[in-house]
């Protein structure tokens, strides 16, 4: 089962964002700590995380930059505020998945968090790549 960690300080939006999800069967895990969050990153297999921008004593872009250090291919979905567009911009700028204003809208919330874990799973796979003849190609090498 996918497994989603919520970063936000907002327990509201921790509850609805788990109950959205469960409709989906994603697994949710829930953080109201940027320190918390981060500890958590190394206890569960994470796939997702939706993180606030605006966290008490820290800014989300910060926590963003850690959670790059501890995973690069780890896609992050930004909350803001419906006026907070800048950030919102700068975030999706260092490479966030995409992000979501508050009120948040679950159908679209369950859409995008469906497409960050198909984007994990295939940024996971291996990919195979063909065997080197000692820098000659097949056709070469008769």
């Amino acid at each position: 089962m996918s497994k989603v960690l919520v970063i936000d300080d907002d327990r509201t939006v921790s509850e609805m964002v788990q109950r959205s999800l469960d409709k989906i069967g994603v697994s949710v895990e829930k953080a109201l700590t940027a320190e918390r969050g981060l500890e958590m990153l190394q206890e569960f297999e994470i796939d997702t995380v939706l993180l606030d921008i605006m966290l008490p004593g820290t800014s989300g872009l910060d926590v963003f930059h850690r959670i790059r250090e501890f995973d690069r291919k780890l896609p992050v979905i930004f909350i803001t505020s419906g006026t907070d567009s800048t950030t919102a911009i700068k975030a999706m700028q260092l490479g966030g998945f995409e992000y979501i204003t508050k009120p948040l809208d679950l159908p679209a919330l369950n859409d995008l968090v469906d497409k960050a874990l198909q984007t994990r799973r295939i940024m996971n796979t291996p990919v195979a790549l063909p065997m080197s003849t000692g820098g000659q190609t097949n056709s070469e090498a008769f």
